[in-house]
Formats: C-alpha cells, structure tokens, sequence
C-alpha cells in the first residue's frame, strides 16, 4: 500500500490491543497543531510537518497480541512530538542492545553519572550548552577519570522551570567499568566527583552531582538515556517556552557514544555483531507476521488495509512495553 495515496474504505479498529497501541500515537498527532503554530516563523517548509503520522504502519504477532509501530510518513523533525517520541523509543531498544552486548561481551559492569550546572535564562541558554560540553571534556580527560572509564553514553537533557521561567542543562551517563571497580582503588565517591566537575567547570557553587551503580537490566532502565532532550509537557507549554528549546537544542549533538560503546554500537551497525547472541535479547524476540496500516482521519485512526507479511520479509521485534510520555 502507497503511504501517499488516500483509502476511501477505512474501518473502525476492532482489535483492542491494537486500540491500546494507538493511544501514545493519536496523543502526539494531536499536538502537532500547536508545534505547527510554533514552527512557522522558522523559515521552514511546513507541508513536510503537517503531513507528518497521517499515515503509519504496525506489524504484530500471529495472534495479534503484540505491536511494534514499523512504519509511516515522518517529517523527522527533531523537535517534532510524533518524531521525537518515536525516535525515543527507537533509541530505547538500541540502547538496551548494546548495553546487555557490552554486558555480555566484556564482562563489565556499570555505573550511573548525572552532571549539572546553574540554571540558565533563555537568552543563555545555547551558550550555556556549549560550555557544559567544553567542561565534560575537560572532566574525562583527567587522570582519574580515565583510569576507570571503559567506555560511556552521554545524553543531554534539559528541563524547563516555570516559576523562575529559566532552564536546567544536565548530562546523564552510563559509564561501562570493571567489575572490580567498586572495590578498587579506582572507586570514585560522589564528593570527589563534585570537585572534579567544579574543577572542570571553573564553579565552585555547584552542589550537585550523582555517581552510583547500576543494572541495566530492563527497558525502563534505560528510558533516563533514551528519552526525550525536553520533556514535551515542558516543550510545547508555550510559544515563548518552545523557542527556547528550540534556539538551545538546535542543531546540538543530544547522545554521545565513547570507548567501548562505541566499538560496539558500530559492530551491531554493521552487521558484525548480532544482539540476538545475547540469551536475555533472544528470549524477548517476536517474529511479525501481520501487517496493519491506519490513516489520520478527523483526529482519529482507522484502518486502511490489513496483510500477512510474507515469510522473507518478516521482521523480528522485542515483546517488550515501553511507557513513555
């Protein structure tokens, strides 16, 4: 069926679970007014974004049960809510990939790291970002750090504060160590991470940092990387607000893969290593055989075309949830 080209014979959704898959889909397609509205003085074509989820495809399981949205028309705006909220499943998936293949692989463990500066007005915020960057470089390049970091994945993460109407950068990573890390000399403790990262920032006012171990273990563990640069409550709060985020984040690298992340992110890029190796992945595969496609008709879904995938071409998916706002 052609993405572009309109069903007249659409029918209700029957199938619950279906049903139940659509509502994370027809919450973002209706906020796409009010990102429209915030776009238009952005000296962009906006015919890309107003066309953007009216057309989507869900592959699922032979009984039905279990869905994975597997296809559409994206506009792949990065500030876009039914582009942002999907890549942010995306990088959900891959993300718990390569940390449980780095697990398997390497043997090591990891910890979890949360960075922060001041927060910053609109009118700094950009900037603020740029510096927050030069100090991170400046922490990982010590000899300290160094000495347990195998490898990381670094995200940027913003919030907004409505009462004092400024903004929060903070970085979040998972840093890959040796299992003897935790007894080793090497041990960092959250005050001496404190030091390094005023240090590292020239601001000794700063109070708060976070440093601790962790199990990455199940999706929800990874949602604090994969999820959204600007939480969309916050994003689409106003028009002021949104330009923002948008004047901060544009064009800015959000994830960041180092050392041991990266070897391996590029192996499962390229075919060369395969997740599936990992029992714990395997174990949550699902081979689609069904294939559903919807249309955007009067804020709602409906179904333009159901098909069997045909066996050479069905894909495996993780039978996995992820809730995600």
């Amino acid at each position: 069926m052609d993405f572009n080209t309109k069903n007249k014979n659409l029918q209700p959704i029957g199938n619950e679970n279906l049903k139940e898959c659509l509502n994370k889909p027809t919450e973002k397609k209706l906020l796409m007014s009010d990102f429209i509205g915030f776009m238009e003085d952005k000296n962009l074509k906006l015919d890309r974004l107003k066309e953007c989820g009216n057309f989507i495809k869900f592959q699922s399981s032979e009984d039905k049960t279990k869905f994975i949205l597997a296809g559409g028309n994206f506009c792949n705006n990065r500030f876009c809510p039914f582009c942002s909220w999907l890549k942010a499943k995306r990088t959900a998936f891959e993300l718990l990939e390569l940390i449980k293949v780095v697990e398997y692989t390497e043997k090591l463990a990891f910890i979890f790291i949360t960075l922060t500066v001041p927060n910053v007005p609109k009118e700094s915020l950009r900037e603020e970002i740029e510096n927050f960057n030069i100090s991170f470089n400046r922490l990982w390049k010590t000899k300290e750090f160094k000495a347990f970091n195998k490898g990381f994945i670094r995200k940027l993460e913003i919030t907004y504060n409505e009462e004092r109407n400024d903004y929060h950068p903070h970085f979040h990573l998972v840093v890959a160590v040796n299992k003897s890390y935790f007894k080793s000399r090497n041990y960092m403790s959250k005050r001496r991470l404190l030091e390094l990262w005023q240090r590292a920032t020239r601001n000794p006012a700063i109070t708060q940092v976070d440093i601790k171990p962790c199990r990455m273990n199940t999706i929800k563990q990874v949602m604090e990387l994969a999820t959204y640069s600007a939480k969309q409550g916050d994003l689409y709060s106003s028009k002021e607000v949104f330009d923002g985020f948008y004047e901060g984040l544009y064009r800015k690298k959000l994830l960041v893969y180092n050392g041991i992340f990266k070897e391996y992110k590029k192996k499962i890029d390229t075919g060369e290593v395969d997740p599936a190796q990992v029992i714990e992945l395997n174990q949550l595969l699902e081979e689609a055989t069904k294939e559903f496609y919807l249309q955007w008709e009067k804020d709602n879904y409906l179904i333009a075309d159901e098909r069997d995938v045909p066996e050479e071409q069905r894909k495996k998916f993780y039978n996995l949830e992820i809730d995600m706002d």
